[in-house]
C-alpha cells in the first residue's frame, strides 16, 4: 500500500485509498502540483498505472496494458504520464493522457526509467544495454580459454560458420539498429 512519510521525520502513515489486500502498489509519484499520486499496480510483467488524490479516496485506472513497465513520471503540466512500457514489444517511451487514457508513442526505444524536467518539456531516460559478444575456443587443443571472435561495441549474436568454415555470419546491433 502507499505509505506517506514526512521528510521532517515522524511516523509513517498509510494513505487511505481504494486498495485490496491482493493489490501490489508500487512506485508512487506526486503530481507536479501535489494534488494527485500516480502509481503502478501489479507485479511485472502485468502492471498498469493508476491515479489517486493526494489525500486518498477513489482510485482511477489510467492504463489497461497489463505490461512490463520500467519507470514513469509526470509531465510538467500534470496532464499526462511518461511511461516506459513493453506492451508493443521492446521497452519504449509513451505518454498517457490522464483525461482520456490515450497512449502516444514518443518513438524512443529502447528506453527505461524516464524522469521528466519540471521547467521544460524534456525527459531523460536510461538506455538499457546488455553486451553480448562472440567468442571462439579451440576444442581440439584441449584448452578452455575463450577469445573474442571480433571486436565490437555492440551486441553480436547467432554466429554460424559458412559451409566451408572460412567465414562466420552473425547478427549485430553495432550500427545502432
Amino acid at each position: 500500500a502507499i505509505t506517506l512519510v514526512s521528510i521532517d521525520g515522524g511516523p509513517s502513515e498509510r494513505l487511505s485509498y481504494e486498495h485490496d489486500i491482493a493489490n501490489l502498489d508500487l512506485d508512487a509519484r506526486y503530481s507536479p502540483d501535489g494534488s494527485e499520486i500516480a502509481f503502478r499496480r501489479g507485479a511485472s510483467p502485468y502492471s498498469d498505472l493508476y491515479v489517486v488524490g493526494a489525500n486518498g479516496g477513489a482510485v482511477r485506472q489510467v492504463t489497461h496494458l497489463a505490461s512490463r513497465m520500467r519507470g514513469f513520471d509526470w509531465t510538467r503540466d500534470g496532464s499526462a504520464l511518461v511511461v516506459s512500457s513493453g506492451h508493443e514489444g521492446p521497452q519504449a517511451l509513451y505518454t498517457v493522457s490522464l483525461e482520456d487514457g490515450r497512449i502516444e508513442s514518443l518513438g524512443v526505444r529502447p528506453a527505461e526509467f524516464p524522469s521528466a524536467a519540471r521547467a521544460s518539456d524534456t525527459v531523460v531516460y536510461e538506455i538499457p544495454r546488455l553486451r553480448t559478444q562472440l567468442g571462439t575456443i579451440d576444442i581440439g587443443a584441449g584448452q578452455s580459454v575463450a577469445h573474442d571472435l571480433v571486436a565490437s561495441t555492440g551486441n553480436d549474436v547467432a554466429p554460424t560458420f559458412s559451409p566451408v568454415d572460412d567465414r562466420v555470419a552473425f547478427v549485430s546491433d553495432r550500427s545502432g539498429a
